[in-house]
């Protein structure tokens, strides 16, 4: 539980502590401390843009940074000969399948993963947001019935 003693009561704002407290409730299983991703909690529920990350964007930006907590970030071997990411095998791939992202939508994680400044249509990160959950429910055993991303979709658009 995250220390902020004058949290936001916009909407928005709620939206975004219910969306990161349903991805961790469902993603953390360790025993162990994580001080670093707790750090980075308390970080984000603090004051949204202060470190250039949109509130637009904080989902996508947010499901990146668990997964990269929980070992389980996407590999970004992104290039002409693998434009396809993965969901299974976490990485991109040369040839399209029923586990690949499309085109457009693997290079915008790509983007994601590479830029602090990715840009998307409203659209397209709700694509993104939904193939990460994707991702999350194959690399993460009790990671399922997730649904607060049903409210951001509607919230953030």
């Amino acid at each position: 539980s995250p220390r902020h003693p004058q949290q936001s009561s916009d909407p928005v704002d709620m939206a975004l502590r219910f969306f990161m407290t349903e991805v961790l409730y469902r993603a953390l299983r360790e025993e162990e401390p994580m001080q670093e991703l707790w750090d980075y909690v308390e970080n984000e529920s603090g004051e949204w843009g202060t470190d250039g990350v949109e509130r637009k964007d904080m989902p996508v930006r947010f499901l990146l940074t668990v997964a990269r907590h929980m070992g389980i970030e996407p590999m970004d071997n992104y290039c002409n000969a693998k434009p396809y990411f993965c969901l299974e095998e976490g990485r991109y791939v040369s040839t399209q399948n029923e586990s690949t992202l499309p085109l457009a939508l693997s290079a915008l994680l790509h983007d994601y993963l590479t830029s602090s400044t990715a840009v998307a249509t409203a659209r397209e990160r709700g694509n993104l947001l939904d193939a990460l959950i994707a991702y999350f429910q194959l690399h993460l055993s009790g990671f399922r019935n997730f649904n607060s991303h049903e409210i951001l979709h509607t919230i953030l658009r």
